[in-house]
């Protein structure tokens, strides 16, 4: 299992809820904790813990976007998550960071692994502050799931801030069989992305986008790597 450890700042009532939704695996024995401390007060600037999670299956067309808030306050983390339709690399795309309103992104990468401080593709590692904790591969169906935490170089905003993250790599000839296949050029994929953004804020964002249900979090269909590249079961 993997967990991470937030600071999560309340004033008056905090409320913390588990759902297993899941419909195989029912829960039977269930173990939690909570650690908290009790103060008189909070600074009137507390900002609050915030995250919000993404989906685009297939890849929306442009950019991908991780977070898209109003307020102030910091980013602090990325989990970045895709399943491949395609064979190749998918990791081509650049992150943009766009603070208070700016049109230009003032944060921009060279490439997603980049973004999560690996180079030249990804490989399963973990440090305290990025890392990668799945790596499968480049073939299609194959799965990646990479973490960044912004705890020793926080993005601060005062208005705005809104970050993305292209999908783009590798384009490989189709009608080769996958051991096989040239690459023959380099342009958005339509691979299934999830992500969760982290960040502290004042006041309070509205998270507009509701949770999607556990079916809807899932691979729309397996994609098995069989003779072409791509096929649906």
């Amino acid at each position: 299992a993997r967990t991470c450890y937030w600071r999560m700042p309340f004033r008056k009532h905090i409320k913390v809820t588990v759902t297993n939704e899941s419909p195989v695996y029912p829960v039977a024995d269930f173990y939690y904790y909570l650690d908290w401390q009790q103060h008189e007060s909070l600074p009137d600037d507390t900002t609050y813990f915030h995250a919000a999670y993404h989906q685009s299956m297939p890849a929306e067309k442009g950019h991908y976007t991780i977070l898209d808030t109003k307020g102030a306050g910091h980013y602090v983390g990325t989990v970045y998550s895709v399943q491949q339709v395609e064979l190749g690399w998918f990791g081509e795309g650049d992150d943009f960071i766009y603070i208070d309103g700016s049109e230009t992104p003032q944060l921009r990468g060279t490439g997603t692994e980049d973004y999560f401080n690996d180079a030249w593709g990804f490989r399963e590692f973990s440090t305290p502050f990025h890392g990668v904790s799945l790596y499968e591969g480049r073939h299609p169906g194959d799965r990646v799931t990479a973490y960044r935490w912004h705890i020793m170089d926080p993005i601060t905003f005062k208005k705005s801030l809104r970050v993305m993250i292209e999908h783009r790599g590798s384009v490989m000839d189709e009608t080769a069989p996958v051991d096989e296949a040239k690459l023959v050029g380099s342009e958005e994929r339509p691979d299934w992305v999830s992500s969760v953004g982290f960040w502290y804020q004042y006041p309070p964002a509205t998270i507009t986008e509701p949770l999607p249900p556990a079916e809807k979090r899932t691979a729309p269909y397996r994609v098995l790597p069989v003779g072409k590249l791509t096929h649906r079961a």
